[in-house]
């Protein structure tokens, strides 16, 4: 019994790791990375401390897969995230958002220390031989928020978004922290 019961709580694990895992690039998935999000983000509120929140998305990543083939799209989206996970903290979440989108928790951590962590992302993805494949270029975009007083869910991930919108907008390869944004409007 003992070993019946060992071999099922190793299965059950397995099947648990299967459903909150990315398949292709071994992160997080969509569904952990909200559920992530909601538990930290009532953490932040009960307890009075900072959550940021950024988004990340590979630049004209289309092109990867237009001009080299989707397998050598999949090795660049691979490649990233294991860049990213090996800079993040312990208590940080870090998931696959949907296509060429990522998204990163970052719990007790103001907006100004979240761009810096979201710059040094960008600056070691651009500086990264993403597989040793000199000939791919590899940039990326990020837009930041923190959670404020009213905020949802929601619209921390709405402002994040904006804010990578206007990163894009803005030429791509940079952080666009929410402040920005604000000026903006």
């Amino acid at each position: 019994i003992g070993k019946r019961t060992q071999e099922l709580a190793e299965k059950n694990e397995a099947l648990y790791h299967t459903s909150v895992t990315d398949h292709l690039t071994g992160i997080f998935n969509r569904m952990y990375l909200m559920e992530a999000l909601k538990r930290e983000f009532s953490s932040s509120r009960r307890h009075g401390h900072p959550l940021s929140c950024a988004i990340m998305d590979i630049d004209k990543f289309k092109n990867f897969n237009d001009a080299h083939g989707h397998l050598t799209g999949d090795f660049v989206l691979r490649e990233t995230a294991e860049v990213i996970q090996s800079l993040l903290r312990e208590q940080d979440v870090f998931g696959r958002y949907g296509g060429e989108e990522f998204v990163i928790v970052c719990p007790d951590t103001d907006l100004d220390a979240a761009v810096r962590r979201a710059e040094r992302l960008r600056q070691t993805i651009m500086k990264s031989s993403i597989g040793g494949i000199s000939t791919l270029s590899v940039t990326s975009s990020f837009g930041v928020s923190t959670a404020r007083s009213g905020d949802t869910v929601k619209s921390l991930l709405e402002r994040a978004d904006d804010c990578l919108y206007n990163a894009k907008a803005a030429g791509r390869n940079r952080t666009c922290r929410e402040s920005e944004l604000d000026q903006g409007s």
